[in-house]
């Protein structure tokens, strides 16, 4: 990888890269190549892939946009995106950063991908898709081929978009970098007042910053973990590619392959969702249960386009409303299963492990 990064850096110094289709394809995809991403494999490297937005035409029918690349792990009917990648050329995406933003928000909210990055061949944004708060504060790490050091830009790709790393691995170092990003800039906000406290009273910096951040921020950082994020370095250490995360096995009880389920005339007793098992009565209840589920985890969540601000649906669509927000729960009882399945895998649960069910005698 370090040889293709000095090519790539030497090569954007010279302008070679002249158009947005070169950066996609000269620099996004040699560097997916590298990464263990078979870009001749048109369903594992998707080019132009197709995104139905959540907006609707003058004849009432879906419009759609296409993500410039979405990487794939599985294939078939049911495959989740792992990461859009949208492209421009290069020295256009810091000008055009806010739209562009916007419209990964835009296709995330219908299909939603692991990670979501922007680029011009040179700056490189990745965004966490389902963190809360607006997609410009998902960003979670940047970097810049030209002025970054090769071993912090190896060390990111490597984490974040080496497709061994997909999909636990990945969200894990997501959540990780995010949650870091969060301190750094709490830090800066107290940063030189507490410097001032320490230059006149010769209170200690990082103390006095730790008081600071607990009385006005309620936030309850340690010592020497503002001590180590004072002045930020990068942290260039090896990783390992093989990290996943804990997966909680359901307790052991006499539960239905839903591969090969059936519902009709069926009622559910109990489902195991996430990480714990809950009592359900009706299949609608149980879809409930999910998205309520869901929506407390991922609150700008729309659920894959079923959850919305307004009631957009027609008068004769069961709909609830949760948190001010109102769900479309007009499914039969196998719709509902297969809904359930989808709401979780967009949102990066595994349906196979994360979804149990079993039946009322």
């Amino acid at each position: 990888m370090q040889n293709i990064l000095q090519d790539i850096r030497n090569k954007l110094k010279s302008n070679v890269y002249k158009n947005e289709e070169l950066v996609r394809v000269a620099i996004v995809s040699r560097i997916l190549n590298n990464l263990k991403w078979d870009i001749w494999d048109p369903q594992t490297v998707y080019f132009e892939y197709p995104v139905q937005k959540l907006t609707q035409n003058q004849n009432n029918a879906s419009s759609y946009g296409k993500v410039d690349i979405a990487l794939f792990l599985t294939q078939g009917l049911n495959q989740t995106p792992e990461v859009y990648i949208e492209t421009k050329a290069i020295g256009n995406l810091i000008s055009d950063l806010s739209e562009c933003e916007k419209q990964l928000q835009l296709y995330n909210s219908y299909d939603m991908s692991i990670i979501s990055i922007l680029t011009d061949g040179n700056v490189w944004k990745f965004y966490l898709s389902s963190a809360g708060g607006s997609f410009s504060q998902r960003l979670f790490n940047e970097f810049n081929i030209i002025d970054d050091p090769d071993s912090y830009i190896i060390n990111i790709l490597n984490k974040i978009l080496h497709k061994d790393n997909y999909r636990q691995a990945a969200i894990i170092t997501g959540h990780e970098m995010l949650e870091e990003r969060d301190k750094i800039q709490h830090i800066d906000l107290v940063k030189n007042e507490a410097i001032e406290a320490s230059n006149k009273y010769g209170y200690d910096k990082y103390q006095t910053a730790k008081n600071i951040l607990s009385r006005n921020y309620h936030k309850e950082y340690g010592i020497n973990e503002i001590q180590s994020l004072w002045n930020y370095k990068r942290i260039d250490q090896p990783i390992s590619i093989s990290s996943t995360l804990p997966i909680i096995i359901p307790e052991s009880l006499d539960t239905v392959d839903l591969a090969n389920f059936n519902p009709k005339g069926k009622r559910p007793k109990k489902a195991f969702i996430i990480d714990k098992w809950y009592d359900v009565s009706s299949w609608r209840g149980l879809l409930i249960q999910v998205s309520t589920i869901l929506i407390e985890k991922y609150p700008n969540t729309t659920l894959c386009g079923f959850y919305f601000t307004t009631n957009r649906w027609a008068p004769n669509v069961s709909v609830i409303k949760i948190n001010d927000k109102y769900l479309n729960v007009n499914f039969s009882s196998s719709a509902c299963i297969n809904q359930i399945q989808r709401y979780l895998s967009s949102h990066n649960y595994d349906p196979n492990i994360s979804f149990k069910l079993i039946i009322a005698d």
